[in-house]
């Protein structure tokens, strides 16, 4: 981070902000349930 001129957290939180907002709630809300046959 020294080369850079930074510290981590200001270095990750854009990065970490964008992958957030780049996730589509509706996409994750209406996922079907995976067939997954229960353990005897």
């Amino acid at each position: 981070m020294e080369i850079l001129g930074t510290n981590a957290v200001d270095y990750l939180t854009p990065l970490v902000a964008a992958h957030i907002d780049s996730i589509n709630l509706d996409e994750l809300r209406n996922q079907e349930i995976l067939p997954i046959p229960k353990a005897s």
